[in-house]
C-alpha cells in the first residue's frame, strides 16, 4: 500500500513542482543522481521515494518494475496515468507486464485502445479523447497470440465507429482466425487447451462478411491480402468468397475442383451458370470436362451435371457428348438417358418446325395466287357500304384491291392507302427492313454466334435473313437504299 500511495502522489506530481505546491523544502540535492546511486546500490525502497519526490513516472515503473517486479502496483499506477501517459508506458514496459500479467494488461489495453465515454467538459484534443491503436501494441504478443485475439475482437466488435487502423485489425484477426495452432506460452506450459482451430475458422468467414457488406463497393480490408492469406493457410470458404465478392467465377470453380468438392461445383454452377440471370454457361462445361477427366467413379456427379444441362439446356448436345466421349470409364446407361431424351426433344421440335412450314408454304401459295389473280384478272367491287362509317356509298368513292371500299370524304386527306390495312402492312414492312439492315451488320452475327449456347440457331436465322446471300454489291445497294 506504501508503493501504491507514493505512486499516486508521483503522479499527481506529474504537472511539475509548480502544479501542486508541497509544503515539504526543496531537497538541496540532484534527484536524478540521487535515484540512480541508489537504484545501483540496491536501495529499490530509497529510489521510489526520490522518484515519487520528483514526480517521475518513469522512474517509479523502473524501480517497480526492474528492481520491486511489484507488476500488480505498476499496473495500477499505470492506471492513474493520462491516456496518453499510458499508451508511452505500456509501449516501454508491455514486454515486462504482458508476461507477469496478461489479462490485467490486457485489460488496460482494451481500455485505451476503444474511445473513452463522452464528456461535454472534455475537449476533442484533450488528454482525455485520446484513443490509442492496436497497431503501437501488437508486437508485445509474440508469445500471447490468444490474448491479441482477443484484444482485437473487443475493439473491433465493440467499437462505435471505425476505430484507428482498423484493416490493420481486420488483417490481425484474419491471420490469428486462420493460424493451425494458437497457443500461449502459460498454455503451453501448464498444459491448457488451445482454442479450437475450426471454431476460429468459422469465426474468419463472418470476419470476411462483416469487412465486405453487399452495400460496399470496396471492403474495409485489402482483398488481395486477405486472399493470399486464405492460399496460404488453405481456407477454403474464404477464397470462394472472396472470388464471389470479386465476380471471379471460374475461379470459384478453380477452387472446388482443386478441393475435390464435387458438391461445390455443381452448386457453384448453379449459381453462376445461368445465363438467364446473367451467368456463364461455359461454367457447365467446364465442371463436366473436370469430372470426365477424373480418375475414379464419378457417375453420380456426371449424371447431375448431366440433369441440369438438359434442364436448362444451357450447352448444345454435340458439346457434351463430345465431352463424355474423353471418359472410357462412364457406363452407356449414364448417357442413354440424356441422349433419348435430346432425340426425343429433337424430334418434336423437328415436326412443330415442319408444322410451321407447311402452315407459311399454304400462306405463301395463297399469297402468290392472289397476287397473280389481281395481275391478270379483273376484280368486281360489290361492297355496298363504306368500310369506315357503314354508311352507303356514294360517289366520288374509293376501291382498294384488299376488298375494302369508302367514301372518298371518309378517307380525308389519305386516300392513297386502306386506313384498315395499312397498319399490317407497316408491320410487315418494318420486318423486312429489319432483315436487310440486319443481314448488313455482319459483326452482329459473329458476336451473336460466340455468345449464344445453340450456335446452329443463330446460323439459321440470320440464313433466313439473308445474310448467307449477301454480297459486296447487293451490300452496298441496299445500304443506299435504307
Amino acid at each position: 500500500m506504501a508503493v501504491l500511495y507514493a505512486a499516486a502522489n508521483a503522479a499527481r506530481r506529474q504537472g511539475g513542482p509548480a502544479a501542486e505546491p508541497s509544503g515539504e523544502p526543496t531537497p538541496k540535492f540532484d534527484m536524478e543522481t540521487a535515484f540512480k546511486v541508489l537504484r545501483s546500490a540496491g536501495y529499490a525502497a530509497h529510489a521510489l521515494s526520490v522518484a515519487e519526490r520528483a514526480g517521475q513516472p518513469e522512474w517509479m515503473l523502473d524501480v517497480l518494475l526492474e528492481d520491486m517486479a511489484s507488476y500488480v502496483e505498476a499496473l495500477a499506477f499505470i492506471g492513474m496515468l493520462s491516456r496518453p501517459q499510458k499508451a508511452c508506458a505500456l509501449q516501454r514496459y508491455g514486454k515486462l507486464l504482458i508476461p507477469a500479467a496478461p489479462d490485467d494488461t490486457t485489460a488496460l489495453l482494451m481500455d485505451l485502445c476503444m474511445p473513452p465515454p463522452p464528456d461535454a467538459s472534455a475537449s476533442a484534443d484533450s488528454d482525455d479523447s485520446y484513443v490509442a491503436s492496436v497497431a503501437d501494441f501488437a508486437h508485445l504478443y509474440t508469445d500471447r497470440p490468444t490474448r491479441l485475439l482477443y484484444l482485437c475482437e473487443y475493439i473491433l466488435f465493440n467499437s462505435s465507429g471505425s476505430p484507428p487502423n482498423e484493416q490493420l485489425l481486420y488483417h490481425t484477426l484474419l491471420e490469428l482466425y486462420l493460424a493451425e495452432k494458437l497457443v500461449d506460452d502459460e498454455q503451453e506450459q501448464g498444459g491448457a487447451t488451445q482454442v479450437a482451430p475450426q471454431a476460429r475458422r468459422d469465426k474468419a468467414r463472418d470476419l470476411l462478411q462483416r469487412g465486405w457488406q453487399p452495400h460496399m463497393a470496396q471492403p474495409i480490408y485489402d482483398p488481395e491480402h486477405a486472399l493470399v492469406l486464405c492460399r496460404q493457410h488453405n481456407y477454403t470458404p474464404g477464397l470462394v468468397l472472396l472470388y464471389d465478392k470479386k465476380r471471379l467465377h471460374k475461379e470459384v470453380l478453380a477452387v472446388h475442383m482443386a478441393a475435390q468438392d464435387y458438391e461445390g461445383l455443381i452448386a457453384a454452377c448453379i449459381q453462376y451458370g445461368d445465363a438467364a440471370s446473367g451467368g456463364e454457361p461455359q461454367l457447365w462445361a467446364d465442371a463436366l470436362e473436370y469430372l470426365c477427366k477424373q480418375p475414379g467413379d464419378c457417375s453420380e456427379p456426371v449424371s447431375q451435371v448431366l440433369q441440369h444441362i438438359e434442364a436448362k439446356r444451357v450447352l448444345p448436345p454435340l458439346v457434351v457428348l463430345q465431352t463424355l466421349a474423353t471418359n472410357n470409364q462412364l457406363k452407356v446407361s449414364l448417357v442413354k438417358d440424356y441422349v433419348a431424351h435430346q432425340l426425343q426433344a429433337e424430334n418434336a421440335e423437328v415436326s412443330k418446325d415442319r408444322e410451321t412450314i407447311a402452315r407459311l408454304q399454304q400462306e405463301t401459295a395463297a399469297t402468290k395466287a392472289e397476287a397473280i389473280k389481281l395481275k391478270t384478272q379483273p376484280h368486281v367491287f360489290q361492297n355496298s357500304r363504306c368500310a369506315a362509317t357503314g354508311q352507303s356509298l356514294e360517289l366520288p368513292v374509293v376501291h382498294f384491291l384488299c376488298g375494302h371500299s369508302f367514301n372518298l370524304r371518309s378517307l380525308g386527306e389519305n386516300d392513297r392507302e386502306c386506313p384498315l390495312c395499312a397498319a399490317e402492312f407497316k408491320r410487315v414492312l418494318d420486318i423486312r427492313r429489319n432483315m436487310r439492315a440486319g443481314a448488313l451488320k455482319p459483326d452482329e452475327f459473329f458476336t451473336q454466334l460466340d455468345a449464344s449456347a445453340d450456335g446452329f440457331a443463330v446460323v439459321a436465322e440470320h440464313f433466313g435473313r439473308g445474310l448467307m446471300n449477301m454480297t459486296a454489291q447487293s451490300m452496298a445497294s441496299q445500304g443506299a437504299t435504307l
